[in-house]
């Protein structure tokens, strides 16, 4: 049994929750400090918290508080934080879906059937 295996649904649900509440929070937090002429919290924090899953957390702060929208390269670091996440989501999704599950089972049986040997393989995986 994998790691995914172990985690339900939910509690990945949870985890990204939390993760958004506590990059939401960081971004408030450093944006009232900047009020105050207070330690503010660092940049790599919120983008660390922002890389594991928080973005969406990130980014509504980031639009709420208009903080951090023109700090470059903050602003376009956690633009491609975002898009990596976007784009990885999708795949996951896609890859997990049915269909492509389906082509995945046909697929390995057509490798399969491949593999029996030939010949030498000079000149491909069929030897000829």
């Amino acid at each position: 049994m994998g790691p995914i295996d172990i985690l339900t649904s939910w509690q990945v649900v949870l985890a990204v929750v939390m993760l958004n509440l506590s990059a939401f929070a960081a971004m408030a937090i450093d944006r009232r400090r900047t009020w105050y002429g207070q330690r503010r919290v660092g940049k790599s924090v919120i983008l660390g918290l922002s890389a594991l899953g928080g973005s969406l957390g990130t980014k509504l702060a980031q639009r709420l508080f208009r903080h951090m929208q023109l700090r470059q390269p903050f602003a376009s670091t956690l633009n491609l934080i975002m898009i990596a996440q976007i784009v990885a989501v999708s795949g996951l999704a896609f890859v997990s879906s049915e269909p492509a599950m389906a082509w995945l089972v046909e697929h390995r049986a057509t490798i399969a059937e491949d593999k029996a040997p030939t010949g030498p393989a000079f000149f491909g995986p069929k030897g000829g």
